[in-house]
């Protein structure tokens, strides 16, 4: 193959890219599940249990251009009004920078252990009670290589002694707190969940109960409350791995600066006397550095529920419920290489201005977060019958939380506000007119 071509205009624009081989990536994520499950009745009573466990492979790769990549001129780092003229320095055969990146790869593995069991009581006709319990171990997903690392200042791995200064990987030292667990991150342990659920549905033939209830078996309350936990730190390990399987020594991103240079394109590592291209380390990071940070944990959302629902005369159904939750734990990023603005330096210059300059962004994963929702949601829907069918749904609901908005771009953490999802009122209509022609048409 051969080299890519970029070309930059004067403000530091892509305008012209010529890419002979396409990068390519490959991914394969297998899951293995093993599951069993028993029930037991005993007269109107119902008892369930089962046991899974599963266990999760996703092997990644990505693979640049072997033969790297020239730019005309250098990329713009940062981006600034006045640069040198790509186009002529591409008919002159002078390349600003010449870039050769290493290929990426990333194995994750993970795996889940679950309990659980339910017991459906009816103590009389019109009273249905379900409880249930469920236990469940979900460790953090681990890397093959252990390629998920932890950012602390200034410490330096002994593990991988060619990483970055500041990024520690598992089996260092990470302080009082002993070595990096292979996730980063503490193992949380077990996690329960009880839930409950009632249903009535009166049986009564008295005129106030028909009157508010309909005749018996035509309206049903219903009412429930759990606890859920979320399977979210896989995503966020996969990421992490990825992008640090960009950094030495798992990778390298060797860019090399040919502007002085006055014969870069037919002899491009000439430019660099005495050095050695593939021990070439470079010094400023061009990805985002993401880690967990150690306590971490999974978020836990406690939902409850309080229904009532009646079939009325001609087959319409109502419905109106009230839907809660509460959600802890909640992800969301926290901005570790923050910045001071210089009322001197426009936007472009924010890597000077950074606290680790040699970085870019180093966001870090937490559970910090926290989130409220409730509302009402109605329905009335009817199957089609006479030539016409409905159904129409209304809500509204408020939804708060501190993780879901964003500032400017950047993934900080944020005050408590109203959710960037939040619809306060949502009204969805559909229906279904049967008109008959007549034959003679």
């Amino acid at each position: 193959t051969i080299p890519d071509v970029t070309l930059y205009d004067d403000q530091g624009f892509v305008r012209m890219h010529i890419a002979p081989f396409l990068a390519s990536e490959g991914s394969a994520q297998t899951t293995y599940q093993l599951s069993h499950d028993v029930e037991l009745r005993a007269g109107r009573n119902t008892f369930r249990g089962g046991v899974l466990y599963q266990q999760g492979l996703w092997p990644f790769t990505n693979t640049e251009n072997f033969a790297g990549s020239f730019s005309f001129p250098a990329p713009p780092e940062p981006p600034i009004r006045s640069r040198p003229n790509g186009l002529r320095d591409l008919l002159l055969g002078l390349p600003g920078e010449y870039r050769l990146q290493t290929p990426r790869a990333l194995n994750l593995r993970w795996r889940e252990l679950a309990f659980y069991g339910e017991a459906e009581l009816q103590p009389v006709r019109t009273l249905r009670i379900t409880i249930g319990l469920r236990a469940e171990s979900q460790p953090p997903a681990v890397d093959t290589l252990d390629r998920i690392g932890a950012f602390r200042e200034g410490e330096e791995s002994e593990r991988f002694p060619n990483a970055l200064l500041g990024l520690i990987f598992p089996g260092d030292s990470d302080g009082e707190r002993g070595p990096l667990p292979r996730a980063t991150v503490d193992n949380p342990g077990v996690n329960i969940g009880p839930r409950i659920g009632i249903a009535y549905s009166s049986g009564s033939d008295k005129r106030i109960a028909r009157w508010l209830l309909g005749e018996s078996g035509r309206s049903v309350i219903r009412a429930s409350n759990g606890l859920f936990y979320d399977f979210g730190a896989f995503a966020g390990s996969s990421a992490a791995a990825l992008f640090q399987a960009n950094y030495p020594p798992f990778s390298a991103d060797n860019r090399f600066d040919f502007s002085r240079s006055t014969d870069a394109f037919r002899q491009p590592f000439a430019a660099i006397p005495g050095s050695d291209p593939a021990a070439f380390v470079p010094t400023v990071v061009r990805y985002p550095v993401l880690v967990f940070d150690r306590d971490f944990q999974n978020t836990r959302a406690h939902q409850w529920n309080l229904g009532f629902q009646r079939v009325l005369p001609n087959g319409v159904f109502l419905s109106a419920v009230y839907v809660g939750s509460r959600s802890l734990r909640l992800q969301r990023q926290r901005e570790l290489n923050e910045f001071i603005r210089n009322p001197l330096r426009g936007c472009a210059f924010v890597r000077s201005m950074r606290r680790f300059s040699r970085y870019t962004d180093i966001r870090q994963f937490e559970s910090t977060g926290s989130g409220r929702y409730n509302g009402l949601q109605l329905r009335a829907n009817r199957y089609l019958r006479r030539g016409l069918a409905f159904d129409v749904s209304y809500s509204w609901s408020r939804s708060d939380d501190n993780s879901s908005q964003l500032l400017g771009g950047e993934l900080i953490t944020e005050p408590w506000t109203v959710s960037n999802f939040d619809r306060r009122q949502n009204l969805t209509a559909s229906w279904t007119w049967e008109t008959r022609i007549p034959r003679s048409w």
